[in-house]
């Protein structure tokens, strides 16, 4: 019997119930999951189809035709779980999910995090796209996921300015539709 195979074994021994939880973000990152998920087992990356990585600020994923998000795959304790929702602001800021991923040619439903708002991109912070990259790294992750989003997050925040400042075809100037928009309220 294999490495992989004698933990799950001696963690079914314990009698407690464990999920399958598939980490995009910032949970892929195995020192994070150490400190807050004590009893988590790092299983393996896994694919989710036609969804990809996305950021508000931090990261998410919608779905997306002909994409793949990439993910670690990690067996977790009730306990585990708990950590995980105050983390993630469940379920006001993060609600779970049920989906299928590809895992050791294998689709398999695990739960999963998911913002409740969605489509306000924003990009991530240094420290915690970092943090991020290297999960990234310890995962086994291709870091181009994290690129793309990124990418645009940044396409959509200079497509959001680019509204703000618009020329007004009856002034010649350049006025901040903002701007605008309080004169008519008045």
């Amino acid at each position: 019997m294999n490495k992989f195979y004698r933990r799950l074994k001696q963690r079914e021994d314990k009698r407690v119930q464990r999920t399958l939880y598939f980490a995009y973000g910032m949970n892929t990152n195995h020192d994070e999951m150490e400190m807050r998920c004590s009893d988590s087992t790092f299983l393996g990356t896994a694919k989710m189809f036609n969804h990809k990585l996305t950021f508000q600020h931090v990261a998410d994923y919608e779905q997306a035709k002909g994409y793949t998000l990439h993910g670690a795959l990690w067996l977790i304790s009730p306990t585990d779980e708990l950590a995980l929702d105050q983390l993630e602001g469940y379920p006001n800021h993060y609600t779970k999910h049920i989906k299928k991923v590809r895992f050791l040619n294998r689709d398999i439903d695990v739960m999963a995090y998911q913002m409740v708002n969605q489509g306000c991109y924003g990009t991530p912070s240094p420290h915690y796209e970092g943090c991020l990259r290297t999960g990234y790294l310890q995962s086994g992750i291709n870091v181009k996921q994290i690129d793309n989003a990124v990418a645009q997050a940044q396409e959509y925040h200079m497509e959001k300015a680019s509204e703000l400042i618009q020329t007004d075809i009856y002034d010649s100037c350049y006025i901040p539709v903002r701007e605008r928009m309080k004169s008519w309220i008045r």
